[in-house]
């Protein structure tokens, strides 16, 4: 992740959970119709579950390094942000993350 320090440790994880559960689905070949929502998993997994409630939306997506993540996850993302994901490569893919979080 770029911006650390603006994110809780609990936020940071959340982030990370977010990135990593889509690669996950993306990986085990899910439809669109059976995967889970990501965001509803991972506050589940890091919030309620612990008794805590997420007070407000983290946008993840400027705090992200997408380097560290895998292809899957990065390919996952990238089509649900818009991006057109057929025949590019990751760092094709980075790049153009990258350029849409900078508007």
């Amino acid at each position: 992740m770029v911006e650390d320090k603006k994110l809780t440790k609990r936020e940071q994880k959340y982030c990370s959970c977010v990135m990593m559960v889509m690669g996950e689905q993306r990986k085990k070949k899910e439809k669109d119709t059976e995967r889970k929502n990501p965001y509803a998993l991972c506050t589940w997994s890091l919030y309620n579950r612990d008794g805590k409630q997420r007070k407000k939306q983290i946008d993840c997506g400027k705090y992200y390094k997408y380097e560290k993540y895998n292809l899957d996850s990065i390919k996952e993302y990238a089509k649900r942000n818009g991006i057109k994901i057929t025949g590019k490569k990751k760092q094709e893919l980075i790049e153009e993350l990258y350029k849409k979080e900078k508007k």
